[in-house]
């Protein structure tokens, strides 16, 4: 039967929304790596979206894209084999669509091997030689930093940070643990941790003294001997052999000092042991030679010495073998004066005056004989200058008169002066020759003073005042009691002195004489 509809039905439909209005959200920042090609890529769940899409492209435009995940689950594992720069995307779906397209997240597959050290183990090495060992590492990405994280290395060596080389010079002994790590430089940084261990053994000790200093005999004497390697303090001895009397060796120090009381070569031999476990020990030969004092003439000066007067004085030294042998070996003394080669006295009588200037040697008995010079001077002086002369003779007025000044000592030539009074009238002074001459012209007695000077250096002088009377023609020999009477404004007044008074300087005196 039909029925016929009614004449208008009212349908009323409802939209109700039936998929998610965001789209799904990865859980990783933008860029990601790996290193092993295995990563896992989450994203968020959206309502409503029964399976989700993952697809894949090589830029991110996704001009060209595929499929890489289709399914309920919000992450996926992926595996790579090669290196590639990948960009996906996520979107959710259910059977009547799908939700919008995910931003998309970039991931870099950069595929190396696992990050391993691969030194396993250190030599070891020796207290003050030079050390250098490289560490070695594989995989990951270069460059590598490596870092001490535990323990400490020896004292001395360092690790290079960008290299892994430890080296340096180790200065003590001793086993030294550490623990190294090595990261690369991956933005997922790999890195590797080792246990080593490097053990530092004492240097091989050894003496380095290989000579010892030339001693003197009595003189003080200090050498400190040095030795290497081991470990410290040492201890020195004398095995074989012996010092020179005189000097010891300190046990702790190594220093050999004292003064030697004999002379000659003195050979030994020196050990030193040190205070390591096992203990080690080292002996070398060595040999002083203590010599005699250097022989060395003391006589820096000799004393003037005078004309034809005894003179004597002994050289000195020191130092060599004696008995001393003494010689002159350069210029002369002044004849008369002798070196006596045994016993180094110069004396004598010399005969000849001035500056004598001559090398002295001193030679010694030693077996290896030894010599020294020096250049010495003797100033001879002459004698003392001196006018002999004590008196001059009476002179007569208008008679011819000749008197001779005589001196002795000092240098010839002399010269002869004048240098106070006067002669009277008509007389002169020879100055070479000394001689007083002429004719006296006025009576009187002349008071003056005469100097000579005579050619040595330095030149000497001396001078001697005289008092010379000369008689008027009137007193004759018959008239044998004259005496000076004064003369005044050329009257002539009897004037007699005492007997103890001299005639008075610069005053004209005549002769007056009456009969006895």
């Amino acid at each position: 039967m039909l029925v016929d509809p009614p004449e208008q039905t009212t349908i009323t439909l409802v939209m109700q929304a039936n998929f998610p209005i965001q789209a799904p959200g990865f859980n990783l920042p933008a860029v990601n790596y790996s290193t092993t090609g295995k990563y896992v890529l989450v994203w968020s769940s959206t309502l409503k979206s029964s399976n989700y899409r993952l697809e894949e492209s090589t830029d991110s435009t996704f001009t060209q894209t595929s499929a890489v995940y289709t399914g309920a689950d919000t992450s996926v594992s992926l595996n790579k084999n090669t290196d590639a720069v990948y960009f996906y995307r996520v979107r959710g779906e259910n059977e009547i669509g799908f939700s919008p397209w995910s931003q998309w997240i970039k991931f870099i597959v950069s595929i190396k091997p696992e990050l391993l050290i691969l030194t396993d183990s250190l030599p070891g090495g020796t207290v003050n030689q030079p050390y250098s060992q490289t560490l070695e590492a594989e995989g990951g990405h270069e460059p590598y930093t490596w870092t001490l994280i535990e323990g400490a290395l020896p004292a001395g060596l360092t690790l290079e940070a960008s290299t892994g080389q430890i080296s340096g010079t180790p200065s003590v002994a001793g086993d030294y643990a550490f623990i190294l790590q090595i990261a690369d430089n991956s933005d997922l940084q790999q890195t590797d941790t080792l246990s080593l261990s490097i053990t530092i053994s004492p240097a091989t000790l050894q003496i380095l003294t290989g000579s010892l200093q030339t001693g003197t005999l009595n003189a003080s004497f200090s050498q400190i001997l040095t030795a290497s390697g081991g470990t410290e303090p040492y201890t020195w001895s004398v095995t074989a052999g012996s010092l020179p009397d005189g000097l010891i060796l300190d046990a702790a120090s190594g220093k050999i000092s004292g003064a030697s009381v004999e002379s000659g070569l003195f050979q030994f031999t020196i050990q030193v042991t040190d205070n390591s476990e096992p203990q080690q020990s080292a002996s070398v030969s060595l040999s002083i030679a203590i010599q005699l004092p250097a022989l060395q003439i003391l006589t820096s000066a000799l004393a003037n010495g005078n004309l034809n007067s005894d003179y004597s004085q002994v050289l000195s030294a020191t130092g060599g073998t004696e008995p001393y042998t003494w010689s002159v070996t350069a210029g002369g003394l002044p004849d008369g004066l002798i070196l006596d080669a045994a016993s180094g006295e110069i004396s004598g009588a010399s005969v000849e005056s001035g500056l004598f200037q001559f090398t002295i040697q001193v030679t010694d008995n030693s077996e290896t004989q030894q010599s020294d010079t020096r250049t010495l001077s003797i100033q001879i002086n002459p004698t003392q200058l001196e006018i002999l002369t004590q008196s001059l003779a009476d002179g007569q007025v208008g008679t011819a008169y000749s008197g001779s000044l005589i001196a002795g000592g000092g240098i010839e030539p002399y010269t002869w002066s004048l240098n106070a009074g006067i002669l009277p009238d008509g007389l002169t002074l020879d100055a070479s020759s000394g001689q007083i001459s002429g004719t006296p012209a006025s009576a009187g007695t002349f008071n003056f003073t005469v100097q000579v000077n005579d050619n040595s250096d330095p030149q000497q002088s001396d001078s001697k005042t005289f008092l010379s009377p000369f008689q008027h023609p009137n007193c004759s020999s018959a008239r044998t009691n004259c005496r000076m009477v004064k003369q005044t404004n050329h009257t002539v007044k009897s004037w007699q002195p005492p007997a103890e008074q001299a005639p008075i300087p610069g005053r004209l005196y005549q002769a007056h004489c009456r009969k006895a």
